[in-house]
């Protein structure tokens, strides 16, 4: 049998699992108006514990010294050909470096403040974007996880906007943090286009009992952040947990017809049986 340059046998096609992530960048105007963010630079990273440490130590340099924080990333922009070695730019160079290192995509939003990531692997990631404008940082967060062949929606508005650099969301209104009790919810949420328990989707799971607890957000996506072991007679880690939680979509929560976030999670027991609690 031929193969080709890329390894296919002649005659064979690539078929992508890959799924896409889509959404828009916005923000609040002077007068509550909604403001697309156009050709703001949007970043895709896995959301691992190597990359939230890196993610860390970026939060904790842009906090002890913006302006050294600020010549850094102009550095990487537009080398000037100085010598930064010994101060706090060149630490903060050498960390963005590390940062920028790990991610797994980048884009910029259109006209119309929409971006796509097309062909992303399944797994659970954070997507970012960044601009600097009126001499602040804007930084805009989100978890999302991807599903095989599916496509997620991952709107990155005010309620994820801070003028920060990579450091977590801060100051959201108490309406907007609250979290809900499955009870309180109109109806049930229920899974969505869940993967096939039985593929190999969930490798690591065969045998034994695993309870996961997380938020599920107002789009019916897991908040990878809020994901914890309640019990487990098997080997898991909450980097594998998060992994497995990606993977599922709920229908959207809400309460009075407005949509919340609720406290949700799932049993396993050999074979994964997903519900809400």
């Amino acid at each position: 049998m031929a193969l080709s340059a890329s390894g296919m046998a002649d005659g064979q096609t690539s078929v992508s699992t890959g799924g896409r992530v889509v959404g828009v960048v916005t923000a609040s105007g002077p007068n509550a108006e909604t403001i697309k963010a156009a050709h703001v630079l949007v970043q895709m990273w896995r959301a691992d514990a190597i990359t939230s440490a890196v993610r860390d130590s970026a939060c904790n340099a842009w906090l002890a010294d913006k302006t050294a924080w600020l010549q850094a990333t102009e550095e990487l922009e537009s080398p000037s050909g100085m010598s930064l070695t010994g101060t706090h730019a060149g630490q903060d160079v050498e960390i963005l470096h590390s940062l920028y290192a790990l991610r797994r995509d980048t884009v910029r939003s259109g006209d119309d403040g929409t971006y796509t990531f097309a062909d992303v692997p399944p797994g659970a990631y954070t997507v970012v974007a960044d601009t600097y404008a009126g001499d602040k940082f804007l930084q805009w967060n989100a978890d999302v996880g991807v599903l095989p062949k599916f496509t997620t929606r991952a709107d990155l508005g005010a309620s994820s906007l801070a003028e920060n650099q990579y450091c977590p969301v801060a100051g959201e209104d108490s309406a907007a943090a609250k979290i809900y009790e499955p009870k309180d919810l109109d109806q049930p949420i229920k899974p969505i286009g869940p993967p096939d328990a039985a593929s190999n989707d969930f490798p690591v799971v065969r045998n034994g009992a695993l309870e996961i607890d997380f938020v599920v957000n107002e789009n019916g996506i897991p908040d990878l952040q809020t994901v914890t072991i309640k019990s487990s007679t098997m080997p898991f880690s909450v980097a594998d947990a998060r992994n497995l939680v990606a993977k599922i979509r709920f229908t959207s929560p809400t309460v009075h017809g407005r949509p919340v976030k609720v406290r949700s999670g799932f049993v396993i027991r050999s074979i994964i049986q997903s519900h809400s609690h």
